[in-house]
């Protein structure tokens, strides 16, 4: 039993290890996609002449094409090795998740507020990293509440943004609804992924505790048959005088019947003789 338990254990890490990479990559794939996009839309503009009808939609000045998908992937990039760092608590663990929010904002940010799957991903790690649900529970609201808030339509009250859709508007409508579905479907992976994720982090924390539960069971029953022993032992303790008298009189048998086997006296009178003597001495001890 104990063996197929760590077994479970260690299929169960790695279900969580292999959907939390498959996530990782997603993410990567889907900012190194709209990215790309948004470079090749930036580069039909100006190759086409078309720039300034682009810069009569918008509100700010673009940065180089090339710029942004470079910098997402490099923000995002940033973003993965702290997810590599475990192990932490307290005020590290804070700073940490808030580095990791912070960067996926700003991934977000420069693909137009067009994707913000990263930070399913961010709690997907979190929770991973935390095995208790009442230290859980903080991060999970602070980053469900950072992804509701991630909007282009709240931003861009504040700040100048282009929003992804208005890069698409380089290509014609049917190649835009083609693109953006892709997009939609891979974002709609992402989150399925992230509950598949969940699932499996919830059923492996379940399964821990039950075998913990399992194991004080256990040691709960080894305590008390220690102390069961433990009685034992005293009992044995305080009548190991009497053992020892009755062993010496049992010795004392032993020789009394070689010495009248040997001698050839009457057997039978010899042996009640001592027989009564035997009986008396264990009586004196309390036998």
């Amino acid at each position: 039993m104990a063996v197929a338990g760590r077994m479970l254990t260690m299929d169960e890490h790695k279900a969580l290890d292999y959907a939390l990479a498959v996530m990782k990559n997603l993410n990567l794939i889907i900012i190194l996609y709209m990215g790309i996009l948004i470079f090749s839309c930036l580069r039909g503009y100006v190759q086409e002449n078309s720039a300034l009808a682009f810069l009569s939609r918008i509100d700010t000045i673009p940065p180089a094409p090339w710029k942004i998908p470079v910098i997402a992937v490099m923000t995002y990039s940033g973003c993965l090795l702290l997810m590599r760092i475990r192990g932490l608590g307290g005020v590290s663990l804070i700073a940490k998740v808030a580095v990791e929010m912070t960067l996926c904002f700003l991934v977000s940010y420069l693909l137009g507020f067009g994707y913000n799957g990263m930070l399913l991903l961010v709690l997907a790690d979190t929770m991973g990293d935390i095995p208790k649900m009442k230290r859980q529970l903080p991060f999970a609201v602070a980053i469900c509440m950072l992804y509701l808030v991630v909007d282009f339509d709240l931003f861009s009250i504040y700040h100048h943004i282009i929003p992804f859709d208005t890069y698409l508007e380089y290509y014609q409508r049917d190649s835009r609804a083609a693109l953006l579905g892709i997009l939609n479907m891979a974002a709609s992976l992402n989150t399925l992924i992230f509950i598949i994720y969940m699932v499996l982090l919830l059923r492996t924390q379940m399964n821990e505790k039950e075998r913990i539960m399992s194991l004080n069971d256990q040691l709960n029953t080894a305590n008390d048959e220690l102390q069961r022993a433990n009685v034992r032992l005293e009992e044995y303790a305080a009548a190991a005088p009497r053992f020892r008298d009755y062993d010496d009189a049992v010795a004392e048998v032993d020789r009394a019947v070689r010495d009248i086997i040997d001698g050839n006296s009457n057997i039978s009178t010899e042996l009640t003789i001592w027989n009564r003597t035997i009986n008396r001495k264990l009586k004196n001890h309390g036998w």
